[in-house]
């Protein structure tokens, strides 16, 4: 990998975590839907104030390759979750 996309990766990275940090349940839960195609109720969410989510997402998010963070931006961007 070349040091741009190194640099991009690690952006995104920083971005995505710091978003997902900060949103409320309803972005979380909308952020799930994008990012793995997965729906749950907000009261189910609302339950462990989302942690389970935000953990699994973040975990996602580290874990993600160059092409699934830029699958993942675009997914979000597309949602209008993120600029």
């Amino acid at each position: 990998m070349n040091v741009f996309k190194t640099i991009e990766m690690m952006d995104m990275k920083r971005e995505l975590g710091k978003f997902i940090d900060d949103a409320d349940l309803n972005v979380i839960i909308r952020m799930e839907h994008a990012m793995t195609g997965r729906i749950r109720e907000y009261e189910t969410v609302q339950e462990d104030l989302g942690s389970d989510v935000i953990e699994k997402l973040l975990d996602t998010v580290e874990h993600a390759d160059y092409e699934s963070l830029k699958a993942i931006h675009a997914a979000l961007k597309f949602e209008g979750l993120i600029k």
